[in-house]
């Protein structure tokens, strides 16, 4: 549950060798998960499963609210990055599609940690439209935000108390902006699978379909597992 507010209207293919089916992904930019270039984890799963079958893979990068509008109304057939949820606007295969731990950061000093429910009547932030509020549990006062930048100068303004989002993505931040780690307290609140989210028509139950049958193919294979490995990603827990 992430994103970034540069746009490609076109699809990019991920793959030299046109097949005769095309596979349209909508994701925003992730790094090392969907990078702009068309490289990362989550690209790289997406191929695995589906070239075999013929397609061609292609790419979007658009902001979040972008991406499940494209998918909602059919202009692309999926997007990956999401909990499960009661809806009838995508379908979600039985199969994940990787485990995701959500943390948070404070400011140093100010909080004493007692896990997930510290952040019972707090003030969180988060991205826009990561929806959070749908998982934590906790009764808390939240508001969204466009960027990360922004988002750590909130936390260090007192305007918000925690900042949620996924350790990765976290992470990826602190490497980038290593002078400022020293502020924070950095915890874990919780893990969640995640999955790939379709097109609620036809051909995204056909292809929602084909992603379980693929995945129960590959979950035993080396090189389905060493691409987690090259991304220091531990390996899902499929059926």
């Amino acid at each position: 549950m992430k994103k970034l507010y540069i746009v490609f209207l076109l699809f990019i293919p991920l793959s030299i060798n046109a097949g005769k089916n095309s596979l349209k992904v909508a994701t925003p930019e992730w790094v090392n998960q969907t990078n702009g270039n068309g490289t990362g984890l989550y690209f790289e799963i997406i191929k695995a499963v589906f070239e075999p079958e013929g397609f061609t893979v292609e790419y979007a990068i658009v902001p979040w609210p972008r991406a499940e509008y494209m998918v909602k109304t059919g202009e692309s057939d999926v997007m990956p990055g999401d909990i499960k949820t009661e809806t009838n606007n995508f379908i979600y295969p039985d199969q994940i599609f990787l485990n995701e731990i959500t943390s948070t950061i404070f400011k140093k000093n100010k909080i004493q940690w007692l896990g997930k429910s510290s952040l019972q009547n707090r003030k969180c932030i988060w991205l826009t439209g990561y929806n959070y509020q749908k998982t934590l549990g906790e009764k808390v006062t939240w508001f969204e935000i466009d960027n990360r930048e922004a988002a750590v100068k909130a936390i260090l303004a007192d305007r918000s108390d925690f900042y949620i989002d996924a350790k990765i993505d976290i992470s990826y931040y602190f490497r980038k902006h290593p002078e400022q780690k020293n502020l924070f307290e950095f915890r874990d609140i919780y893990s969640v699978d995640i999955y790939l989210k379709f097109s609620n028509n036809a051909r995204g139950k056909h292809l929602s379909d084909l992603y379980d049958k693929r995945v129960k193919k590959l979950k035993n294979d080396r090189k389905f597992r060493e691409i987690f490995k090259k991304y220091n990603y531990d390996f899902p827990v499929y059926k």
